[in-house]
């Protein structure tokens, strides 16, 4: 067994990240320049490898994205204080909430205009 070999299966590499994410690995190597995203290491051949702590900090981005938070904002949420965050993310439930409630409204005087 060569020395290289516990490596690949410990770590992922950025297609296989990509794959189990759903992200690409065009957006991957995008929240690496802006400092989201750290491989654990690199191969001998060069390539990123990403570990359980990667996988699990990539799975916070997808979620925030797809809460409607941009990368400035994400990057900020990750990099600040618990407390923070929580106030952050109540804001963002509380406009999510209000958003739904308007559009639950609009629905409703739609249906109640196609009914008459």
């Amino acid at each position: 067994m060569s020395p290289s070999a516990p490596i690949a299966r410990t770590y992922l590499r950025i297609g296989q990240i990509a794959e189990r994410s759903g992200v690409s690995a065009k957006a991957l190597r995008l929240y690496e320049q802006r400092g989201l995203l750290t491989p654990c290491t690199h191969s001998q051949a060069g390539y990123r490898l990403y570990g359980p702590d990667a996988l699990r900090r990539l799975m916070q981005i997808v979620l925030l994205r797809r809460s409607g938070f941009t990368l400035a904002q994400i990057t900020e949420l990750l990099s600040s204080a618990t407390p923070m965050i929580a106030d952050v993310l109540g804001a963002r439930i509380d406009a999510l909430e209000r958003d739904v409630a308007d559009k639950a409204r609009a629905l409703q005087s739609l249906r109640a205009v196609a009914e008459r």
